[in-house]
């Protein structure tokens, strides 16, 4: 289980509560003890560390430290709470909060970046190529991300022969190759990060989209609050997204992904994907947990589950518990998802976001039977939809 240091100016025993389920929670005592705690830390390290705050910082917040602040609006906050229990936050305040750390917690693996006034300031399409001026700043800290292994996509509402100029200019550090994939179209921003996302075999839970138009950055938190979406202006919050591949120093990996893409892409029939569909046994027990947990976007009824949760449905007589391993000629992924039956429908039905351009959920489905599908609608499982509505109608 994650090992979560909270830190806050406000009362956190609420939000602790409510993290307990999903995380080992370690607090401070005393709302006001958050500063003395990052200044000279008493508590034990923790795998991460979150400071939600309802105002302004009394220190600096070290850049390993991801910040959470909740949205100004009544509906986010409840003064009688405040005043009995120092917790300014209504339940949907709680809940975005615990939403955020779910986020964070995530590593963050791409970055996807605008054009227009992000990656250079001015429109390309109506000043011109040698009208635009490049974002160096932004574009050096996007540079120095990949050379610690974060994958940089581009994303823009472009003409593509208007972009293709702008790689050539001497003054642009960021090129072209630098971007393990781009989407340069007038569609949906939010449907082209699907479509990268499955190129390459990533959840859009790692990804972080920086765009400087607003009405584009709650475009894609609506159609995918999984994504972290920021301003490109806040690189400071770009860089904690990042946080731990600046600790780990990881190797650039642009090539590694644009050449698994190929193989996707160009190859599929000669990866020669495998897999392997069993009862689920008590050594998978921890894994199937995990993935209950962590899954939203092919998660049918995001029912989280612990092991003894687990273990005790793979006990029910009349179940049917099935989990699903996948591998190919390149490696082994593991176990990737699982299913389970009971009383002639399939109540429970999971596939890892790195499986899911592989087809696997309908040789699940098919070992289940085909059965009737249970389905509760979340803003993060819109793939899950789609293949409901596919198979069922």
């Amino acid at each position: 289980m994650i090992r979560l240091k909270l830190l806050s100016d406000m009362a956190t025993a609420l939000l602790a509560r409510m993290l307990k389920g999903e995380f080992e929670v370690v607090e401070t005592e005393g709302f006001g003890a958050y500063a003395e705690e990052i200044l000279a830390p008493k508590l034990p390290k923790c795998d991460y560390t979150i400071c939600v705050l309802k105002g302004e910082a009394r220190i600096p917040i070290p850049e390993d430290i991801q910040i959470v602040r909740v949205p100004d609006g009544p509906e986010y906050r409840d003064e009688k709470s405040e005043a009995l229990a120092g917790s300014p936050w209504s339940l949907k305040g709680l809940e975005f909060i615990v939403d955020e750390i779910r986020r964070a917690v995530v590593p963050k693996k791409v970055l996807a970046l605008d054009f227009d006034n992000t990656l250079w300031r001015g429109i390309v399409g109506e000043v011109g190529v040698d009208g635009i001026e490049p974002n160096l700043p932004l574009q050096e800290l996007a540079l120095e991300l990949k050379a610690k292994g974060v994958l940089l996509v581009g994303v823009s509402k472009n003409n593509p022969d208007d972009v293709a100029g702008v790689w050539k200019r001497a003054d642009m550090k960021l090129k072209a190759d630098d971007l393990v994939a781009a989407r340069v179209n007038w569609e949906p921003k939010s449907r082209n990060l699907e479509s990268i996302a499955t190129e390459l075999r990533l959840g859009l839970d790692s990804f972080v989209f920086a765009d400087d138009r607003p009405i584009e950055r709650e475009r894609m938190r609506e159609a995918h609050p999984e994504v972290t979406v920021l301003d490109p202006v806040d690189q400071d919050s770009i860089r904690r997204a990042f946080v731990c591949h600046l600790a780990d120093g990881a190797p650039d990996r642009t090539e590694d992904y644009r050449l698994q893409a190929k193989r996707l892409g160009e190859y599929r029939e000669s990866l020669e994907i495998k897999t392997d569909i069993h009862p689920v046994r008590p050594d998978e027990y921890a894994r199937v947990a995990e993935l209950s947990r962590r899954a939203n976007q092919f998660n049918l009824t995001t029912r989280r589950w612990g092991e003894a949760d687990v273990k005790a449905k793979a006990e029910t007589p009349g179940v049917t518990f099935l989990v699903i391993y996948s591998s190919d000629k390149y490696g082994d992924l593991g176990l990737v998802g699982y299913g389970v039956a009971e009383a002639g429908r399939i109540t429970d039905f999971v596939l890892s976001c790195r499986a899911m351009a592989r087809r696997h959920e309908y040789e699940l489905y098919a070992a289940l039977g085909s059965l009737p599908l249970d389905f509760s609608k979340t803003d993060r499982n819109a793939p899950a939809e789609r293949f409901v509505k596919e198979v069922q109608g």
